[in-house]
Order: C-alpha cells, then sequence, then structure tokens
C-alpha cells in the first residue's frame, strides 16, 4: 500500500529509502486513491450493470462470484508475501525471513531490484544485494516475484528523485536485459514499475500512455532474456479504473501477460472491513473490461494488501488483522485471481503508531502475529483445496443479507464449507450440504489450523447432514466434510421382486465409478449393473429362492449397512384356502390362515367381485404360504367374492368365490322393503307432494 511520498525526498538518501515502497495511504486532500474510491467503485457497478443487459457479462457475475476454470493444483499456490526490501538484509536476516515465509506457507516473495541499487553510476553493475537474496530465496524454496524500476539520476535527466520514468530508454533496456538474464529461471515473474498512477511513484504526474511506452520497451527484454518468466504490470495503487482503462486502450495487453492493483480496504468506500462484495464487483469490473480491448487472456494479480496493526488510524487489532487476512483469502479463492500478495512480511521498524510500520505477519523481533498463524493455518487448509464450488450447501440464519459463504472441492473428494458476516456481527448459522456422501464435519480454527468434531451435527433419514447452532460473526467459520469411507444404504426400491427385476438402491459412498465394487442379494452378486454413482445403484437381482434377503454394498471403503429384500417366485402366488371363509354385513371379520404359496412381504389382500372390492387391513404375510388380516364388511355388500393376493411386484394369486358376505338377521330383502315403503310414508305426510308436482312430469 502506497503513501504519496513528498516529492523532495532526495534519490542520495538511504538506499533503503530510496527504493522502499511507500504503504500508506493517509487520509490526505492530496492522495486521490480514497477520495475517489466511492466514485471508481459506482463506475465500476454502473459498467457492470451495462455489460449485463447488453448480455456480455454473465448473469448474477456483477454482485456474485465468477466461475474458476478447472485447476489442477492446490489453491494455495497462489498466494504470497511482500518484502520488498528483503536485498537489503544481511544473510541471517534473510535465512530468517524466508524461514519464517516457507513456514506459513507462503510459495511467493514479491521484493524489489530497484536499478539505482544496481547500477547508481553508469556500467557499474552491483549484484551483491539481489544475488544473496535470490540465493536465499532459492534455498527456501520461495518463488519471486521481482519489481523493475526506478530511475538513477543519470538515466532521468539528471533529477534526483527515484520516481521520474527515464528519458534514456537505451539504458532502460539494457538494466532489464541485464537483470532479467542475470536471474534466468530463479525469478518467476516480473513486474514494471509500481504504483504508477500515483505521483510518489511517477513524479512528471500519472500518465497511461508513457506508463505502456516504458513496458513496451521493457516486456520484449524480459521475454528474450527469459521466455519462461510472467511479465506483470505494475500494481495500481488501491484501484484507478480510469488508468487502467487508459492503459488497455493504449495496447498494454499486447506486452503483458497480468494486470495488477492493490486493493487495501482503506482505499475503498466500506470502511477497514475486507468489503468482499465489493472486490468481486472489482475483479468482474476487470474481467468485463479485458475483453473489451482484446482477445488475449490476461491473468490477474494482486501484488499488495493487507491491513495494518498500528495503534493509530487504519490500525486494527491483531485478532482483527488475523480474521481479515483469512476471509479476504477464502474471498480471492472464490475468484478468477491468480496471484495474491499480503503486504508486509515483517514490521520492519519498532514502532507502534507508526502505520507503516506495521502491516507484518511478524512483529519486529520476528515473534509471530496472529495474522503469521491464521496464513499458516490457510494454508495448510487450502493446499489440500483443488476449486471453488457453488451451490453444494443450503445456509440459514438470522441476517442472511450479511452472510458470506464460500465452498471448495478438496483434492481427497472431501468439502470444505466457509462462513463468515461482512459487517463483523454475531449471529448463528446452520447449513445441510445438499450431497449424502460426506461423514460428519469437523471443525478448523481459522488461527491454529487445529480440527476438532462439529457440535449440533445430525443424519436425517435421506443420509444429509445439518449442522445447526454455529456462532459466526468477524472470524471465519471452516467446517470440512471427508468423503464417505464406507458406503451407506438409505433405501431400495422396490422392496419385492423377482429374479432378473431392476432394482435402485440410494445411499452414500458408492463411489463415483464402479471399479470392484459389488452389489450382494444375501450371498449372490447382482446379476447386472445398470448405473453407479457415489449416491445411487441400478442393478438386477439374481437368481435365488424365494424368502426375504439382506443386500450390501461393498465398496473399498467396506460393506454398507444392510437392506431387506424379498425375492418371490416367477410363477406368482397361489391363494388354496380362506379360514373362515365368511362373515356378516356390517361386521369385522379376523381372516387367521389365507393358506397357498409364494407370499411375499409387502402383499396387498382383498376380497373382489364385480363392482365392488373391499382391502384387507392388518396383513401379516407370516410366511410364504400363510397371511393373516381382517376385513371390514360393510351393510349392503351381502354376496360371493373371490380371495385376492397381490404381490408388491404386481403378481396376482385369486381363489374364484373364495369367501361369502352374508345379510345379518332380520334385515333381508322383505323387511328392507318395508322399510322403504315406511320412509315414503313418512315423506308422504311431511309433505312431498311439491316434490311430486316439481318433479312428476317426464
Amino acid at each position: 500500500m502506497s503513501e504519496e511520498a513528498e516529492t523532495t525526498v532526495p534519490l542520495l538518501a538511504v538506499t533503503a529509502v530510496r527504493t522502499r515502497t511507500p504503504r500508506l495511504h493517509q487520509a490526505s486532500r492530496k492522495h486521490p486513491a480514497k477520495r475517489n474510491a466511492a466514485k471508481a467503485l459506482i463506475a465500476i457497478v454502473a459498467c457492470l450493470v451495462v455489460a449485463s443487459m447488453l448480455g456480455i457479462v454473465p448473469p448474477g457475475s456483477g454482485a456474485g462470484r465468477t466461475a474458476n476454470a478447472q485447476v489442477v493444483t492446490p489453491l494455495s499456490n497462489r498466494f504470497g508475501v511482500c518484502d520488498p526490501h528483503l536485498k537489503f538484509r544481511d544473510a541471517a536476516t534473510m535465512d530468517r525471513l524466508l524461514s519464517e515465509t516457507s513456514a506459513a506457507g507462503a510459495g511467493w516473495v514479491r521484493m524489489d531490484f530497484a536499478w539505482p541499487d544496481v547500477e547508481w553510476t553508469r556500467d557499474v553493475w552491483n549484484f551483491s544485494l539481489t544475488d544473496l537474496a535470490v540465493q536465499k530465496a532459492g534455498q527456501h524454496g520461495v518463488k519471486i516475484l521481482g519489481i523493475l524500476g526506478f530511475t538513477p539520476p543519470w538515466a532521468n535527466g539528471g533529477n534526483p528523485f527515484f520516481g521520474l520514468p527515464p528519458t534514456d530508454m537505451d539504458a532502460w533496456r539494457t538494466y532489464v536485459s541485464t537483470i532479467c538474464t542475470r536471474y534466468k529461471g530463479k525469478v518467476a515473474a516480473w513486474e514494471i514499475w509500481n504504483e504508477e498512477n500515483i505521483h510518489s511513484f511517477w513524479l512528471t504526474g500519472p500518465d497511461a500512455n508513457a506508463y505502456v511506452q516504458l513496458v513496451a520497451q521493457a516486456a520484449p527484454a524480459i521475454r528474450a532474456a527469459d521466455p519462461a518468466a510472467t511479465v506483470v504490470m505494475g500494481g495500481v495503487a488501491g484501484l484507478d479504473p480510469n488508468y487502467i482503462d487508459a492503459c488497455l486502450k493504449a495496447g498494454i495487453a499486447n506486452y503483458v501477460d497480468a494486470l495488477a492493483y492493490h486493493p487495501y480496504a482503506v482505499t475503498l468506500p466500506g470502511g477497514l472491513a475486507p468489503q468482499e462484495a465489493n472486490c468481486r464487483y472489482i475483479v468482474n469490473w476487470l474481467k468485463w473490461l479485458i475483453p473489451q480491448y482484446t482477445t488475449k487472456h490476461l491473468q490477474i494479480w494482486l501484488t499488495e494488501l493487507g491491513w495494518t496493526t498500528s495503534t493509530s488510524w487504519p490500525g486494527v487489532d491483531q485478532s482483527t488483522q488475523a480474521s481479515y487476512l483469512s476471509r479476504t483469502f477464502i474471498n480471492y479463492a472464490d475468484m478468477p485471481v491468480d496471484k495474491i500478495f499480503w503486504y508486509n512480511l515483517w514490521n520492519e521498524h519498532d514502532n507502534a503508531a507508526d502505520p507503516e510500520s506495521n502491516y507484518g505477519l511478524l512483529m519486529n523481533d520476528f515473534s509471530h502475529k496472529e495474522s503469521w498463524a491464521s496464513y499458516r493455518a490457510f494454508q495448510g487448509v487450502f493446499n489440500h483445496v483443488m476449486s471453488a464450488v457453488q451451490g453444494v450447501a443450503t445456509f440459514s440464519c438470522a441476517a442472511p443479507a450479511t452472510l458470506e459463504t464460500h465452498c471448495f472441492n478438496l483434492d481427497d473428494g472431501g468439502l470444505l464449507v466457509t462462513a463468515w458476516k461482512s459487517d463483523d456481527a454475531a449471529d448463528i448459522l446452520a447449513l445441510i450440504p445438499n450431497s449424502a456422501s460426506y461423514m460428519e464435519p469437523v471443525l478448523i480454527d481459522p488461527v491454529t489450523g487445529q480440527e476438532s468434531p462439529a457440535t449440533g451435527v445430525n443424519r436425517g433419514a435421506d443420509l444429509k447432514i445439518t449442522v445447526a447452532g454455529l456462532g459466526i460473526g468477524k472470524r471465519p467459520v471452516l467446517l470440512k466434510f471427508a468423503p464417505m469411507t464406507e458406503p451407506r444404504i438409505a433405501s431400495i426400491s422396490p422392496a419385492v421382486g423377482t429374479a432378473g427385476t431392476e432394482v435402485t438402491i440410494s445411499g452414500a459412498g458408492f463411489g463415483a465409478t464402479r471399479g470392484a465394487s459389488t452389489v450382494c442379494f444375501g450371498s449372490v452378486a447382482a446379476s447386472e449393473y445398470v448405473s453407479w454413482s457415489s449416491d445411487q445403484v441400478k442393478c438386477r437381482v439374481p437368481s435365488q429362492a424365494p424368502g426375504q434377503i439382506q443386500v450390501k454394498v461393498t465398496t473399498a471403503g467396506g460393506a454398507s449397512n444392510p437392506a431387506t429384500f424379498a425375492i418371490v417366485s416367477t410363477q406368482g402366488p397361489t391363494v388354496v384356502s380362506v379360514t373362515p371363509g365368511a362373515g356378516t354385513e356390517g361386521t369385522t371379520v379376523s381372516v387367521s390362515d389365507l393358506a397357498g404359496t409364494g407370499f411375499a412381504s409387502g402383499s396387498d389382500v382383498s376380497i373382489s367381485r364385480t363392482g365392488s372390492t373391499i382391502p384387507g387391513a392388518s396383513v401379516n404375510v407370516v410366511s410364504s404360504t400363510k397371511i393373516s388380516c381382517s376385513f371390514s364388511l360393510p351393510r349392503g355388500s351381502i354376496g360371493t367374492y373371490d380371495m385376492v393376493v397381490r404381490s408388491p411386484n404386481g403378481q396376482e394369486g385369486r381363489l374364484p368365490g373364495g369367501f361369502t358376505v352374508s345379510a345379518q338377521c332380520g334385515t333381508g330383502a322383505a323387511p328392507a322393503m318395508l322399510a322403504g315403503g315406511l320412509v315414503l310414508g313418512l315423506l308422504t305426510v311431511a309433505g312431498l307432494s311439491p316434490f311430486r308436482r316439481r318433479f312428476g312430469r317426464h
């Protein structure tokens, strides 16, 4: 982050001051970044709205996240740290700082190779500082993003200001070529200048056309010296949409592989919080803007961002710095951003009140801030994250408008779910992953990285997990769901069938493909596998003797819980006799022994005649040859019925005339006619004549 320095700082000052990268945007009227931040964001949102109306931006990309392309490496390799003055440390301090960088899991360090420090006098080169820094970074396995820029007086017309662009372009090309040739294969990427959109680093006044001309001279020299190196635009201070747009208009896409900017929260209009939604607006705006000028794919690099823990504004406490680091990294991991560098690695100076001296992950005495631990915890988790994924879980809380949620696929097939409140307010979270193919989750502490079983976890009948009662707020919650190690059966349908019947087994943990996995009906494997996925298997029942058996799915993770299945004869059920075989209307009769063969669990029983069917109740398939049940015989159901048994697979057995319903005593046809005559007589007395007058003629 950059403070607009006084333009009277002489280049002849101490080298570390000459070439340092100022960080803090003071709240002064002469600095444009914070003053214009709200206008810039409004302009970006307006661009996205218009583009969306024109069909240029994918729906929802303005307010939400842009889907990442499939990646094959962990997302952790996107993240680095800044230590622009690394080359000024002694060997022991370099080792200490780079050891801490590596221990935190940072894969990159951003440092400067300032021209005045290697060629203060024309043709007199001094590589001792940069050689040692490059050597030490290599020993610790840390990649380098090198900053090329700033001009010695002899190459800028004799002006004693490091921030002036060169007037001697031949000398500029020679400097770039010399540096990049010397460190070919040792510096992975080169950033051309730094914050060239502010006076601190471009003292003639920000000029996009002049800057692109400088890049046009440097980029070919870089590519000639080291074709494998990534060429990065100098990181723009804060967000300067007009400047970035002007650079693209001037043709910068022809020379660089990546655009870069420095999205410090203090340069945005929403205060010191991470402002996750605003950050997504910016990325989506850039993704919309780039194709307006070029068909070339340009990466997006964030070469500085961070929070200071100074005791003066805009300082935050160490716990807040750590939480904001975790939230910011998670948010950018869920966006198409290629590199993110935290500013800064180390508090160079022991001055608690100075904002610029307190952006580090380490205190001046090298002790760890909480943010260093959060960086390490983040890298430890995201070293197993392969891609962001949307729509894989359902979330709820009391105030969902400020709920931030991000989900990621893990390299073992598991799921990482993260959540917090963008306004830092306390709330209670509940969530349900949409797939049942996960084990019960563990909570990951975002500072220590330690794991512990989550509370409030329940698994439903559909095997999906519900997590409730999670406290969230400023600090992010991280939940890791491991993939199901043992298969689990939730249901089997149908639960009865003959040999060859296709059944669907639903559950979890079956595996994406079958491989050597099997479904066994008792001890016999399925006769055919129709389809196989992690939560559903379709297969056919093998030939076996009729009866109830246990079905299990066996994978490399083990055997599932059993599910009950009934195999029935292909001949279907037969009904031989019914005891008792008769009943009286208006009563309930219990059939104690419906005898036959091929009876299957789940069978239906009824008595039936033309125009009337009476279903059985309390049906109990005692065995394949015996059923007990009952019938409620309504009044008026007098007659002879067939006894019917229907298996779950639709096969039917019938005993014609097997059951008789008789009339109650005294309620035969003659009494019924008498009763009917009495009713008609009463209706006549009561005044039926109006009905006759109305309906008597046909």
